[in-house]
């Protein structure tokens, strides 16, 4: 029994010792498992000449190098860390390998998705690997430390865009608010940030009450410095009920310009400029229209009203008054196809008229409905106002 105690401890004393059994993978295995898997992909992308490749087999080129990275890497599973960052980054970089596989197979069929997978990937790595070097330093070859410092540089300079698209994604969010001044509606943007913004566009998202995008307003910002205050019009028509925003700018990338893009942040609308019309008529009403001599000509029901706020300008805006109902009496029988008449009268809160008129409908015969009966009101001022219909 000694025996076998006596070779037990010998066994575990030579796996801790000299290795003698299989090792943990934890972050330092990570690290170098790193610099290998970019040394498999170098040596692959650095001796191959990609000039006078068809399009199928730059795909299978790209597919080969990022593979020959993932089997030095392995799976992020096989590892056990201890270092928080390098665990969430190792995570991340194994996922940007994978979004790049993805990608690849686009070359050359769709540009858009290429982009979007593969050159991401290609951003998330270089930042990944920066990341992931000031936590841990990284070794490679002789021959591919040049590779290795020109992917550090390109993260390093990843990251600070991403703390800078960050930065003008969290300014958004902090309470921007569009209040409308009778015009158009207007908002103040200070740049809270430690950065200067060479160039940034607002998109203004705006929607109707069902969410659908209606129509979308831009707003342009140059040379926006740190400390700065602007204030600047979003003009916005049609029927809406909400509004996002993004910012939006490009930054260079891989000799040419890649677009960063906030968040869409939801934007506050104050808007006191109402015009309120409260009908007075009970409906539904007969309305008759008679001539001169006092004969009624046409009668009509009005069984329905709406109305529907249009343009501001000033400080006044102009209103469209909606009827719908139905014909009841013709001079000149139930058969004969004619407009009814009937007229309106706009009071203030003052009870003095601010405007009047008269509508016709459709033509008609007596018995048949119309529809959406429209006159016009204009220059009116926010303010509560008082409908009369009445015989023409």
């Amino acid at each position: 029994m000694k025996k076998v105690v006596k070779m037990v401890f010998l066994l575990i004393l030579c796996l801790s010792l000299f290795g003698c059994g299989p090792s943990e993978k934890n972050d330092d295995v990570f690290i170098k498992n790193l610099g290998k898997a970019l040394e498999a992909r170098w040596k692959i992308t650095d001796s191959s000449n990609t000039n006078n490749m068809t399009n199928e087999e730059y795909r299978n080129h790209l597919s080969k190098a990022i593979q020959s990275e993932i089997d030095k890497l392995g799976n992020y599973e096989d590892y056990t860390f201890s270092n928080e960052k390098i665990s969430l980054y190792a995570m991340n970089y194994i996922e940007a390998l994978a979004m790049q596989k993805d990608g690849a197979q686009y070359y050359g069929i769709d540009d858009t998705k290429y982009t979007e997978m593969f050159g991401q990937g290609y951003i998330n790595r270089c930042e990944l690997i920066y990341l992931l070097n000031n936590e841990s330093p990284l070794s490679v070859g002789t021959s591919y430390k040049d590779s290795l410092d020109a992917v550090l540089q390109n993260g390093k300079n990843c990251y600070e865009e991403d703390k800078k698209l960050i930065a003008l994604d969290d300014m958004l969010a902090d309470d921007l608010a569009l209040e409308f001044n009778g015009d158009d509606y207007v908002f103040t943007l200070k740049n809270t940030t430690e950065y200067n913004y060479e160039s940034v566009t607002l998109e203004f998202i705006i929607c109707d009450s069902s969410g659908t995008e209606v129509n979308t307003a831009y707003v342009y910002l140059d040379n926006f410095k740190s400390g700065t205050t602007i204030k600047d019009a979003v003009y916005m028509y049609g029927n809406y009920d909400t509004v996002k925003v993004h910012g939006y700018y490009y930054r260079d990338y891989n000799n040419g310009y890649q677009a960063c893009i906030t968040n869409d942040q939801k934007v506050a609308l104050i808007n006191n400029y109402k015009i309120e019309i409260v009908l007075r008529t009970e409906l539904p009403v007969e309305v008759k229209y008679s001539l001169s001599s006092g004969r009624v000509y046409t009668k009509c029901n009005i069984t329905s009203f709406s109305y529907e706020e249009g343009y501001w300008s000033n400080g006044s805006a102009s209103m469209t008054l909606h009827f719908s109902g139905e014909k009841t009496y013709d001079r000149d029988g139930d058969s004969n196809d004619s407009y009814c008449h009937f007229g309106w009268k706009l009071y203030n809160e003052d009870e003095v008229v601010v405007d009047s008129g008269s509508v016709y409908t459709d033509k008609v015969s007596v018995g048949e409905k119309f529809a959406d009966a429209t006159c016009y009101v204009s220059d009116l001022s926010p303010g509560t106002y008082y409908l009369d219909i009445i015989d023409n």
